[in-house]
């Protein structure tokens, strides 16, 4: 975006994957004062940043999945021997990291996936990544991301004991999505069917109401599907006192439906 000046010359260079809709409104969001902010603000934080990365935008769960060897993810060591390579522009490596890079590989060559090291396990107490870049700050697990959080896996414990990542939890955790998912749909198609039976009810109601008026406009009829009252008339005819209207068209009318028609 930075080699582009102007709001014209964005608008101008859109990608052909983006809708020109879409890259309008992405334009706009650009140029205004609250993305300016963000992206200064984010700015700042990448300048303060000690020992950052050099892979760029993918995710260490991407990387650690990509890594894995026989269903074996790589130790958060090893991710971060990974992820501090020299970078491709030539730039150099900060003094930190490449202290920390010395230190993870003269440890990693005497104890690293030793027999301290629980099976398939990512990170433990102990490891090479915390005895080189100390203890884990209060609700945050270095080395593995936006993953896991002590609190989260933990309870109360304030200290990392033991990570493990499983296949099997995750795929625990998309059924479990999916099952979600599906009865949300399924209740969703049980509302909609309720709503269209509901219409289609007060629409053959609005039928024979509009029947009932054009041939027999002296009766009553209920106006909606929840009325049941009846309305008493007086009987001129017999004397008698007034009988229900919805039981005078059996017993005194005599109607010719028309076609389509059923009483």
């Amino acid at each position: 975006m930075s080699k582009y000046k102007t709001k014209d010359s964005l608008l101008k260079n859109r990608p052909n994957r983006i809708p020109s809709d879409q890259w309008s409104g992405l334009v706009s969001y650009w140029l205004s004062d609250k993305a300016k902010r963000r992206t200064q603000a984010n700015r700042n934080n990448r300048a303060n940043q000690k020992m950052p990365h050099t892979r760029g935008s993918k995710s260490i769960a991407t990387l650690m999945h990509e890594q894995a060897e026989n269903g074996i993810e790589p130790t958060r060591a090893e991710i971060f021997l990974l992820t501090h390579k020299k970078r491709v522009d030539g730039r150099p490596l900060d003094d930190d990291s490449a202290k920390a890079i010395d230190m993870i590989n003269e440890r990693m060559t005497n104890n690293e996936r030793s027999t301290d090291q629980p099976p398939h396990n990512v990170a433990w107490e102990g490891d090479v990544y915390s005895q080189v870049l100390r203890n884990e700050k209060s609700g945050y697990v270095r080395g593995l991301g936006l993953g896991p959080t002590p609190s989260v896996l933990w309870g109360s414990k304030s200290s990392v004991e033991n990570i493990v990542v499983e296949d099997s939890s995750n795929e625990v955790v998309q059924r479990l999505e999916q099952e979600i998912t599906e009865l949300k749909e399924k209740q969703n198609e049980e509302m909609d069917l309720m709503k269209q039976n509901h219409e289609k009810l007060q629409s053959e109601l609005l039928r024979m109401r509009q029947f009932m008026q054009k041939y027999a406009p002296n009766e009553s009829f209920p106006q909606d599907i929840n009325d049941t009252s009846t309305e008493q008339v007086p009987n001129h005819n017999s004397g008698q006192e007034g009988v229900p209207q919805s039981s005078r068209i059996s017993s005194n009318a005599e109607i010719t439906l028309p076609h389509g028609y059923t009483i």
